[in-house]
């Protein structure tokens, strides 16, 4: 016996979903194919990490995450997963990854060799904003001068 449609039923969501993540190619963010894939994640403040991978870009992302500068980003603001390129052998998508870093645009900074940071950049400009100052120059500039 086949498997019998009754017309008329709305598919449950939670099914399609299931069968999309196990069936297709839903692990995968548009463009990546196999092979190597070259992603980047552009932060809402410009910044914006370039990473390759053999595997999953989702699951990519996830690990970098434990980067300090990617978690604080992450946790501040949006931001987008893009395929740069795909289809590459793993010397041509760390060559590809490297260039992409290199050639950062006039104003950028290259923090490393996979992330790019602007002159807005969220988490450099909070740490430029701290304030250093002794317990006694903060008694002094609260209370007025010290008595």
């Amino acid at each position: 016996m086949g498997e019998v449609q009754v017309i008329g039923m709305k598919p449950d969501p939670s099914e399609i979903a299931r069968q999309w993540w196990l069936e297709s190619d839903g692990r995968r963010v548009p463009g990546q194919s196999d092979g190597v894939t070259v992603f980047e994640i552009i932060f809402q403040d410009e910044c914006r990490y370039f990473g390759f991978t053999g595997a999953s870009v989702f699951e990519q992302v996830v690990d970098v995450r434990a980067n300090p500068f990617i978690s604080e980003h992450c946790q501040q603001m949006a931001y987008v997963v893009r395929c740069v390129r795909s289809g590459l052998d793993r010397r041509g998508g760390r060559e590809l990854r490297d260039q992409l870093v290199a050639q950062a645009p006039e104003g950028s900074f290259r923090i490393d060799g996979t992330t790019v940071t602007t002159a807005d950049c969220c988490v450099h400009r909070e740490a430029n904003d701290v304030e250093v100052m002794s317990f006694a120059e903060w008694v002094k500039t609260n209370d007025g001068g010290v008595k």
